[in-house]
């Protein structure tokens, strides 16, 4: 297992544990790891970066989503397949 796998792992369950509504809600349970990933690189939490991490976990299309929609776009479609 990788390196950024394990400690992905490991904070999801440190949040898990420690927040049960998450279980339930992947979302904001991304917002919550962004927000620690953050401020872990300096990054002051200001108002905004907290309406960022609030409309990315309850408003705005999820990365997977996206990607889900860009693979079978792709599997179907030639002219929208990359080179790999």
């Amino acid at each position: 297992m990788s390196q950024k796998l394990k400690q992905a792992r490991d904070q999801v369950q440190e949040l898990l544990e420690k927040h049960p509504s998450l279980r339930d809600d992947n979302p904001r349970l991304v917002a919550n790891i962004w927000h620690e990933e953050l401020k872990s690189l300096g990054i002051e939490i200001t108002p905004q970066i907290t309406k960022v991490l609030t409309l990315i976990s309850t408003e705005l299309t999820s990365a997977d989503s996206i990607t889900r929609a860009s693979r079978l776009l792709q599997e179907t479609v030639s002219e929208l397949q990359g080179r790999n």
